[in-house]
């Protein structure tokens, strides 16, 4: 398997979409990141700690997959009012927890979250489909 550090937008998607696109599927996907300390929504900087976070941890699992790894790697955190449709958001994210998939790093917090991010937003993209909606129940 191979890894590399995603490009800014990738990780700039998430978190926008966790702070501004939330309700496009009607789904709480911020108490994933509550739970391990991040105020969000309700301290703003906590976004942008957030986002360096995943960064840092994409950027750990990367060094654990190539041990010689020396680059350093930068991040310009850019958040949106724009968010991206949330199976554009799911991808980014499923991206994401396979680049970061190297090492220890599965068996942090920040990537359990993560994970369960993808496994949340999957189940409310799947509930918000007509085709589900008109599905019989039973």
């Amino acid at each position: 398997m191979s890894a590399y550090v995603v490009n800014d937008e990738t990780i700039n998607k998430i978190v926008s979409f966790l702070n501004f696109g939330n309700k496009s599927v009607y789904w709480d996907h911020t108490y994933l990141f509550r739970e391990l300390g991040y105020k969000i929504p309700y301290i703003i900087e906590d976004y942008e700690r957030l986002a360096n976070d995943l960064f840092q941890m994409n950027v750990n699992a990367v060094k654990q997959r190539y041990s010689g790894d020396t680059e350093e790697y930068t991040y310009q955190f850019r958040t949106s009012i724009n968010v991206r449709p949330a199976v554009e958001v799911y991808k980014a994210a499923q991206c994401l927890r396979y680049q970061c998939s190297e090492g220890n790093v599965p068996n942090t917090p920040l990537y359990k979250a993560l994970n369960q991010f993808c496994s949340d937003l999957a189940e409310a993209i799947i509930a918000s489909m007509p085709e589900y909606e008109s599905a019989p129940w039973g």
